[in-house]
């Protein structure tokens, strides 16, 4: 073998060697690249899964406070309720009064005038103490 012929098989295994270098590289950079998006992508679902749970959290805390909430607005329309018949009660009651006074019979009207105090001063206790009646 002369020497030119050795040179041709070292240039010829040398550039097979660096195109299979090159190969492995390429391919060990994809293999990276592809580990990498599995990665995010694996990421990015356990935060959409998360993102979903913390977000059915959020609604039914949501959606019992709306319950609380209408039950509450439920309770002070029946107490409204409540204080307008004890309004129109109250309504007779000084007619009543009015009556009695046209009618002269102070004793009487004194008597009621007494217990419409004594009530409406335990009314002012409960509310100041934050009682229902």
């Amino acid at each position: 073998m002369d020497k030119t012929s050795i040179y041709s098989l070292f240039a010829g295994v040398s550039g097979l060697l660096l195109g299979i270098l090159l190969a492995v590289v390429v391919w060990v950079k994809k293999r990276n690249r592809i580990r990498d998006l599995v990665a995010i992508l694996e990421k990015g679902q356990a935060q959409s899964a998360t993102s979903k749970n913390l977000w059915e959290i959020a609604e039914e805390r949501l959606n019992q406070e709306n319950r609380v909430l209408v039950a509450k607005v439920y309770q002070l329309e029946s107490e409204k309720e409540n204080l307008i018949s004890e309004n129109s009660v109250l309504k007779l009651r000084n007619q009543e009064l009015d009556q009695l006074l046209k009618e002269g019979q102070p004793v009487i009207h004194s008597l009621k005038m007494k217990l419409i105090e004594a009530n409406n001063t335990i009314v002012r206790y409960k509310a100041r103490l934050g009682l229902k009646s």
